[in-house]
C-alpha cells in the first residue's frame, strides 16, 4: 500500500493592523495645519490702525466757494466768458 500524502496546513492569517489613525487623516491635518500657517503669515490683511476706518463710496462736488484773498471792486470786465485771453 501507498503511505498516506500529508496536506500542506493552510497558512496562518495574518495579525490585523491595530494602530493610529489612518494615514489620509493624517496627512489632511498636516495640510490643513500648513494652509493656515501660510493665509496667517503671508495672505491675511494688515490690520488697520487704532482709529482709522476703512469704508467705500463715492464723494460728489458741486459747489465751490471763490473768493479773493483780498477785498476790492471790479473796475471793467473786458472778456466774456468763452473768449481767448
Amino acid at each position: 500500500m501507498s503511505e498516506p500524502v500529508a496536506t500542506p496546513a493552510a497558512p496562518a492569517p495574518l495579525p490585523k493592523k491595530r494602530g493610529g489613525p489612518p494615514k489620509p487623516l493624517i496627512i489632511l491635518l498636516i495640510l490643513a495645519g500648513v494652509g493656515y500657517f501660510v493665509w496667517k503669515n503671508y495672505l491675511q490683511p494688515v490690520p488697520l490702525p487704532e482709529g482709522v476706518v476703512q469704508l467705500s463710496g463715492r464723494i460728489e462736488g458741486d459747489d465751490s466757494a471763490i473768493a479773493p484773498k483780498v477785498s476790492g471792486r471790479i473796475a471793467e470786465i473786458r472778456f466774456r466768458e468763452g473768449d481767448t485771453v
